[in-house]
């Protein structure tokens, strides 16, 4: 029995690809956070985005609605997952145009 592996190469750099986007892939949701806010009213959210958007759907700890390509999930702490873009530019767009900057 050898206790030692053997063949490995012990001089790597680093445990992670030197870009993340590597290992992304291009269906992977993007997450947001609002530093700046306490608590939303995920009700009031919702009767606001129902003209806008499509499946507006709540409950104490989530509003989830569609608009298409896009998926969001809102939290009530203020944090989001956008579905359907890996580019955080347009997800901070999003949320800024739904949620409120």
């Amino acid at each position: 029995m050898r206790r030692f592996v053997e063949g490995a190469d012990r001089k790597q750099a680093t445990l992670f690809p030197e870009c993340l986007d590597d290992w992304i892939a291009e269906d992977n949701p993007v997450r947001v956070i609002d530093a700046f806010i306490d608590r939303l009213d995920l009700g009031e959210l919702g009767r606001r985005l129902a003209p806008a958007a499509a499946e507006v759907r709540n409950n104490d700890f989530l509003l989830r609605f569609r608009v298409p390509p896009y998926e969001l999930t809102v939290f009530a702490d203020g944090r989001a997952i956008v579905k359907g873009t890996k580019d955080p530019a347009v997800a901070r767009s999003l949320y800024a145009r739904y949620i409120g900057a």
